[in-house]
């Protein structure tokens, strides 16, 4: 039987987001789980290899030399946001490096006892187990270089994957993708410069637009955040974003990959792992909607070995991170769920959903079928009605693949159209500058900062105090109810 092709940057991308995957059975999770689960990993990966092959790879020299640009301007980019700890980094670096160092110095499972409290980490920790593996023999601050160089590589086989699926073989395409990826925005933060100006403070309260980089408001706390915000704040759950997104769009009629590559986000980020999950919901029904008497065999092909094996995984993640969901909590440590009241707002909400609504006219002229930007766009209007957590984690983080499938759709009608309508592509070049405005404006202040010397020290934060500060932050990260399922999933 002749094998299938399949792509290097494909694979490349799978174990990028399986590795820390592996790291976290192997080193994790009690043995008689562990050795089964990757034993059917290891069966499903060798019936693959019978079917499939490696599609030959051609590197010519102009390819290598975009890709070592856009390398070099990826990592340069993480760099500024913070990753590796060369700048300043945002005040969410606090618990990323407690967390890195946690976990290079601590043994696997990381456990903390503060004397009267005795906890496991219980956390979506899958973008710092690669980093803190090295940091285990290397030390924290060869782990935080490993960061910078792991996040870099993901992002970099996010660009590759894009690459194959929209650059028609022109490698200087790669640095459309690139400009794309780093200058992604929605409207929000010029769009909330309008309404403060529109409506002024009132009464000493927050109850206007903010700057728009972050929450529109104090009060209406939905957030789309900027490429290089998130990239700033929460990098390990965009790198993984963007994996998992480039992942899908080159598979986006292939069910039998989805579970394969939503499952691992699970222990990178759950809110992005709902986020994918919902766009691949609606996708699943539009082409059900269209496919009209082949939906029998839809269902099907979602049936696979790489996607039950994939499964099973997904049921250890989900277990491990019920750890901490379950356990018992004050009230001012509970995330919450509730619907947000826009009464007497009517303006702030149509600001809110104007801010993508743009990109989708700008993109309608080519893309008014595509129903994989249909299902994102969907997901974009349903999470401003949502508030989840103290600062509405929900909105901004499980946005993040949605707003990817954005950013590569913009990458891919300006490969298309660069040399059929240059008004057009520079209409978006334009508008992607135009939205990085005040984001890139944040990025470069505490670049700025660094090289005054001005730099805030988040990189040796006492985990005890850290971790102690207040309820929301003591139970966000950690098990301190030493439940019966901590103890059946995780080793001694």
């Amino acid at each position: 039987m002749k094998k299938k092709p399949v792509e290097l940057a494909y694979l490349l991308g799978l174990a990028w987001l399986y590795m820390p995957i592996a790291l976290f059975l192997i080193l994790w999770i009690r043995w008689f789980i562990a050795i089964p689960v990757l034993v059917l990993s290891i069966i499903a990966i060798v019936l693959f290899f019978r079917k499939h092959k490696i599609a030959p790879v051609k590197i010519t020299k102009k390819f290598a030399i975009f890709a070592v640009i856009s390398l070099a301007i990826i990592t340069a980019w993480c760099a500024v946001c913070g990753v590796g700890g060369f700048f300043e980094q945002a005040y969410d670096w606090k618990k990323h490096n407690v967390l890195l160092s946690s976990m290079s110095e601590k043994p696997w499972p990381v456990r903390y006892d503060f004397g009267s409290d005795q906890g496991v980490l219980s956390y979506y920790i899958g973008g710092y187990l690669v980093p803190a593996f090295f940091g285990k023999f290397l030390g924290f601050g060869a782990a935080q270089v490993v960061m910078l160089i792991w996040f870099s590589f993901g992002l970099f086989i996010a660009m590759l994957i894009i690459y194959k699926l929209f650059g028609k073989n022109k490698p200087a395409s790669m640095l459309l993708i690139v400009a794309s990826m780093v200058l992604f925005a929605t409207f929000m933060s010029p769009l909330a410069g309008i309404y403060r100006y529109w409506f002024p403070y009132k009464d000493g309260t927050m109850g206007i637009a903010g700057v728009g980089s972050h929450w529109f408001s104090e009060d209406l706390r939905v957030q789309y955040s900027a490429n290089s915000i998130a990239m700033s704040f929460v990098a390990p759950q965009i790198v993984a974003s963007f994996v998992a997104v480039a992942l899908f769009l080159s598979r986006r009629r292939q069910y039998g990959s989805w579970i394969l590559i939503a499952a691992p986000l699970i222990l990178h980020s759950t809110f992005v792992f709902l986020g994918i999950g919902m766009v691949m919901v609606f996708a699943f029904l539009f082409d059900l909607v269209s496919a009209k008497g082949e939906r029998k065999e839809l269902w099907k092909s979602i049936i696979t070995l790489r996607n039950i094996t994939a499964a099973i995984i997904a049921v250890i993640l989900v277990g491990y991170i019920a750890c901490n969901l379950l356990q018992p909590k004050p009230e001012s440590a509970k995330m919450g769920l509730e619907l947000l009241n826009y009464g007497g707002r009517k303006w702030a909400f149509v600001f809110i959903h104007a801010s993508w609504i743009i990109w989708m006219l700008l993109l309608r002229r080519k893309e008014r079928k595509n129903t994989t930007l249909l299902s994102a766009a969907i997901c974009l209007a349903i999470f401003p009605f949502i508030i989840m957590g103290m600062y509405n984690d929900l909105c901004m983080r499980a946005s993040l693949p949605a707003l990817n499938i954005f950013c590569f759709i913009v990458a891919k009608n300006l490969i298309e159209e660069w040399k059929r309508d240059k008004f057009y592509t520079h209409v978006l070049l334009g508008c992607l500058i135009f939205v990085s405005l005040s984001s890139f404006g944040e990025v470069m202040m505490r670049v700025k900062h660094t090289f005054e010397g001005e730099v805030p020290d988040y990189k040796n934060i006492d985990s005890a105090v850290f971790l102690q500060s207040e309820d929301f932050v003591k139970y966000q990260y950690i098990d301190w109810s030493n439940s019966k399922l901590s103890k059946f999933l995780l080793q001694d």
